[in-house]
């Protein structure tokens, strides 16, 4: 699941055409951190997964490989 969730997230992020500079710079999120966590090598806490759906736009499910929909249906 670690595998699916690091691909997603760096799917996530460039699709939007974000750095991951500018992601730690807009979430306050240690650039390292986000680099890890897009290897596979760690695994970010709810706090920082709800940072990165807000900045990103797409539904946990969607990062954690429950649904392909990147938004959930309101």
């Amino acid at each position: 699941m670690i595998e699916e969730f690091a691909k997603r997230l760096k799917h996530a992020r460039t699709v939007k055409h974000f750095t991951q500079a500018y992601v730690a710079e807009k979430t306050g999120i240690n650039q390292a951190s986000i680099h890890c966590w897009e290897a596979g090598k760690a695994r970010p806490n709810v706090e920082a997964v709800k940072k990165l759906i807000e900045l990103y736009e797409c539904s946990a499910d969607y990062l954690f490989g429950l649904t392909d929909e990147r938004r959930r249906s309101e």
